[in-house]
């Protein structure tokens, strides 16, 4: 699930994307509860996240009530949404509250509204699939992102797991050639068997390369379920 990442991974960064430690160490801050605590001070963005979601993995009350305060205080979006992940695995409430927010937030880039739901998705948090699927029906910039996310989410409910086989499907007819490519490797990820039919379909139908070539590798990953 790749693909998606890739129009956005270069500019910016994930909790899951990097080291933590090893960052912080890069960027000079020691790991001490100290050092950390007045890390969530520092003018760099990068460095206040990362500190927060040090001391988030300490699960230390003390320090996930300042970590809350510099999640509220944050002004920067990717630092902030990644504060509320980072309180969210710590299990506090007001980190999920917080990234559930930001998802259906319209003021917000699609980006980080994306970044959002994927760190819900991939806590068994399904809140978000309705925006996810709103971005992609309206044809957003981000539509490829939000195709690849959509196996991330697990709903409870029949109706939208096959909500979510439906729309990947379509897709898979698109007028753009990433979406036919997202929706392919989406299908695979997603196990949608019943959906090679449909694959079939869309590989005699592609005239482009790699899109083609990403159709045929998905389909021979569901051939071997």
């Amino acid at each position: 699930m790749n693909i998606g990442a890739q129009g956005h991974a270069q500019t910016q960064q994930t909790v899951d994307d990097l080291s933590i430690e090893a960052s912080l160490a890069r960027h000079k801050v020691a790991l001490d509860k100290s050092s950390l605590i007045k890390a969530l001070q520092n003018p760099d963005s990068t460095v206040r996240w990362l500190a927060a979601t040090k001391l988030a993995s300490e699960k230390d009350n003390n320090a996930i009530a300042l970590i809350l305060a510099a999640e509220q205080d944050e002004k920067e979006p990717e630092a902030k949404t990644n504060m509320a992940y980072a309180l969210a695995l710590a299990g506090n409430d007001e980190g999920f509250h917080a990234l559930r927010e930001t998802c259906k937030a319209g003021n917000q880039t699609l980006l980080i509204r994306l970044r959002a739901a994927k760190y819900l998705a991939r806590m068994k948090d399904d809140s978000c699939l309705p925006n996810v699927l709103e971005m992609i029906r309206l044809e957003s910039k981000s539509r490829q992102g939000a195709i690849l996310m959509l196996p991330l989410f697990r709903p409870a409910s029949n109706e939208q797991r096959s909500k979510i086989r439906e729309v990947i499907r379509a897709c898979l007819f698109d007028r753009e050639e990433l979406v036919r490519s997202a929706a392919a490797s989406a299908l695979a990820d997603l196990k949608d068997v019943d959906g090679m039919q449909d694959l079939t379909r869309a590989i005699a139908n592609e005239r482009v390369d790699f899109v083609r070539q990403q159709m045929a590798n998905s389909l021979k990953a569901l051939q071997a379920h």
